[in-house]
Parts: structure tokens; sequence; C-alpha cells
């Protein structure tokens, strides 16, 4: 009996955190900005440029106003020597607070968390006398982003500042080579109360 009653005081107790709890999930498109980029830098980038862009996805769980998520981007590209590279970018862990909550029509919000992106050979005629196959860093970042929440279908746009990256500690991986500001777009979907 006591524990039917723990039990049903705990539920109770945390079931305002699961009031409103929303899910989303979307196709992501970057670019890496070795400065803080301007409008017009960002659209031509988004717009055909010569800029390599990365593709991939993301998911967020938002509870109320807090929403924990991850981001991951990839690009693919074959140098001079026609030898193939894998490019990635991820925001591994990532915290964002909704001013508004996660299901507003429209949500401004910040993110926190902790990254790692790298670059590894995946074969091809290219030598790799004069480079590493693989690079590999890991970055803490911050930034500021807005939704649209059009019953369902979502968009969004976020800026992202890292302030550094470093190799992972005690290795000898080479650092991957990235700007401190990533721009992403954002279109897929949102589901919850």
């Amino acid at each position: 009996m006591k524990k039917a009653l723990c039990m049903l005081l705990l539920a109770l107790a945390v079931s305002p955190l699961f009031a409103s709890v929303h899910f989303q999930m979307s196709g992501d498109l970057a670019a890496d900005f070795l400065q803080g980029p301007t409008a017009q830098e960002i659209i031509d980038a988004f717009g055909g440029g010569t800029q390599p862009l990365f593709y991939g996805m993301d998911w967020e769980v938002i509870f109320g106003r807090i929403g924990i998520g991850g981001t991951y981007l990839v690009d693919f590209f074959k140098d001079s020597g026609a030898g193939w590279w894998l490019d990635w970018y991820g925001h591994g862990i990532q915290m964002n607070y909704h001013l508004f909550g996660g299901g507003a029509f429209l949500d401004p919000f910040l993110t926190v968390g902790v990254g790692c992106s790298g670059r590894v050979f995946l074969g091809g005629l290219s030598s790799l006398a004069d480079t590493d196959p693989l690079y590999l860093s890991i970055f803490p970042f911050a930034g500021l982003g807005v939704g649209l929440n059009l019953d369902g279908f979502l968009i969004k746009g976020k800026l992202v500042y890292t302030p550094f990256v470093s190799p992972p500690p005690v290795t000898d991986f080479q650092n991957y080579p990235m700007g401190s500001f990533q721009f992403m777009l954002s279109a897929g979907f949102s589901v919850g109360k």
C-alpha cells in the first residue's frame, strides 16, 4: 500500500512537467562562416553560392519551455585528386529555452550545448601522403533562433556561435577547420499538446 501511495504521489508531482510536451523533427541546411555573417552573406550561401552546405536533420523534445535535442549534418565532397571526403557537424546534445513554449505559433528560442565536427577520407584516387585521413573537433556553442509553427508544419532559422574548437583531449587528431558562426534553416513537423 505504501509503495502504491508513493508511486501515485510521485506521478502527481512530475505530471506538470509532462503537461505540455512537444516533439519536433526537421530537415536542416546549414552554412559555416568564419566571422559573424551579414544578411547578404547568408542569402548568398543558401542561394547557390560556391560555399559548401551541410545537410541533415535535428530533433527536439520540449517540456513546457525547456527542450533537449540534437542536430546532425553532413557534406560529401570530392577533392582535386578525385578522392572522396565526408565532413560532419553536429550538436551532440543541446538544450533550448523556448520563450513562449514549444507549441507557440511564433517560437523564439535560445540554445546552448556541446557538439563535434570532423572530416574523414572515404577513398578514391587521392594520395593521403600529405594529409591526415581524419580530423576531429569538439566544441561548446550558444545561439538563438526563431521558429514558425504552422499547425504542425515547422519552419526554423538559427544562428549559432562557437567560441572555440579543440581536438578531443589526449588524442592525436588534427583540428577540423570550422568557422565561429553557423546559420541553419530547417523545415519539418511539430506534434504534441
